[in-house]
């Protein structure tokens, strides 16, 4: 763990998180400097991402330990070699993040009073530490949130103004009287190579179908995808067995939602899933990217403790992702043909769509809010829940279903988040291309052939 993860950790385990409202901007700000602040707060939330799955890790250890010990009590307490193995999980674990070992001395647990209080004292211990654990996974989580929210209002700043300079282009191209310049041609490369020509407009409209079922159909379909995690955390039961197999089986009826854009079924192990993942993809978009859903199966059935831990487990690492697209190659530099009036007016058009749907994004941001608080207060609930008379497999499953808090928080806007960056600025390229292209509409004509001259008439004999 590298220090920086190590110290975010340890002040997790302190610290409430700050609450800051991030307030959208107007002005007369430009739009390429609105992008650089749009990918700066991107590379914030993933420099903060491994920080809870850490932390979600050492929780279930610690959960598992402390029904162990509990355990142990019908037997006396822990023997001395019994109190050793635990002190080396629990230092192996939660030492990484800083906390001190709960189990006191081994010559504790040497008669049998000794033995029974000295277990009562590492359980309490214990228990102390999986709350201080919880609230340090919350604290974080709300942390990268606060990142999270940073990231989209930046690119709610810049929405608008891409919208309002794709308008512009737009009317201005419609509106223009004269040609292209005859044999006029702008030097390009990357992605303003690779738009140039018609394969802007047909860019422009492929980029525009998917923002539309991302930011508007599927931002819904997230929500509500977190809504279930939350409802089935609050309603696992862990008084008995039985409660706990009817209510922990019903894992297997959430599913992780896949856009209608993501169409293409892809080899999960071209993104690194396996097993019980399945991945689809959208064709590819402008710049060889992708959006790639990897998602858990839902058609197997989870009727043992570890069938429903392997569903949690993929669960936890279905994800939507931005990656590249499979045989792109950059556009070399070079000199390519400006856009027509035509491409230029459809394809700004085109761009318009998208701002427009990243507003209507911001208006309903709320709902995801919302569902982060509903799975703040679920955790919260479960955590208190007591356990101990849970037997067998049950007892490290049930202390892994406060993972759910953390595959559902931070999943609930991956695909809009993997999309808002790359919009924005793939739409402002396309604009920039525009904006070049129209300046090459001057009228200019070929320079007429310059006739010869003639020669004088020969003098008269």
């Amino acid at each position: 763990m590298s220090s920086r993860l190590r110290q975010t950790l340890l002040l997790s385990l302190e610290d409430e998180a700050s609450v800051e409202v991030p307030v959208v901007e107007t002005g007369a700000d430009s739009l390429e400097g609105e992008l650089a602040g749009v990918i700066a707060a991107d590379q914030e939330v993933v420099d903060s991402d491994q920080a809870v799955e850490d932390l979600t890790d050492v929780q279930a250890t610690l959960e598992s330990l402390a029904i162990t010990v509990e355990q142990s009590l019908a037997d006396g307490g822990l023997t001395p070699r019994e109190a050793a193995l635990v002190e080396q999980v629990y230092q192996a674990s939660a030492g990484r993040v800083g906390l001190k070992s709960k189990v006191p001395s081994m010559e504790s647990f040497g008669g049998s009073s000794d033995r029974e209080r000295a277990t009562r004292v590492t359980l309490e211990g214990f228990k102390e530490s999986v709350q201080r654990i919880w609230q340090a996974i919350l604290n974080v989580l709300k942390k990268w949130w606060i990142q999270i929210d940073k990231f989209f209002y930046k690119v709610f700043n810049a929405a608008p103004k891409l919208m309002g300079r794709a308008n512009a282009l737009a009317k201005a191209a419609s509106e223009h009287k004269e040609e292209m310049n005859v044999g006029a041609k702008l030097k390009l490369s990357g992605l303003h190579a690779e738009l140039a020509g018609g394969n802007a407009v047909q860019a422009a409209n492929d980029l525009r179908q998917v923002t539309a079922d991302i930011f508007e159909k599927y931002s819904k379909e997230m929500v509500e995808y977190g809504e279930k995690c939350a409802n089935y955390l609050k309603g696992v039961e862990v008084e008995d067995d039985a409660k706990f197999d009817a209510s922990a089986y019903k894992i297997g009826e959430i599913a992780y939602p896949v856009p209608a854009s993501c169409s293409v079924q892809a080899n999960p192990s071209d993104y690194g899933a396996q097993g019980q993942h399945k991945v689809k993809t959208t064709k590819p978009l402008p710049g060889g990217k992708v959006l790639a859903v990897v998602y858990a199966d839902v058609h197997e059935k989870y009727h043992e403790e570890s069938g429903v831990r392997a569903y949690l487990g993929a669960m936890a690492a279905s994800r939507a992702t931005l990656a590249p697209a499979k045989g792109h190659e950059e556009a070399k530099e070079g000199e390519h043909a400006p856009l027509s009036k035509e491409n230029i007016v459809a394809m700004a058009k085109d761009v318009s769509a998208i701002a427009q749907d990243v507003v209507v994004f911001q208006r309903g941001y709320n709902g995801t809010k919302t569902v982060r608080g509903a799975l703040e207060t679920a955790g919260n609930e479960y955590s208190k829940k007591d356990g101990s008379k849970l037997t067998g497999e049950r007892v490290s499953l049930a202390a892994e279903l406060p993972k759910l808090v953390n595959t559902a928080g931070k999943n609930v806007d991956a695909a809009q988040r993997a999309l808002a960056g790359y919009v924005i600025t793939t739409g402002a390229a396309l604009v920039q291309l525009g904006e070049q292209s129209l300046k090459q509409h001057g009228g200019k004509k070929e320079a007429p052939e310059a006739k010869p001259e003639e020669k004088p008439a020969a003098a008269a004999a």
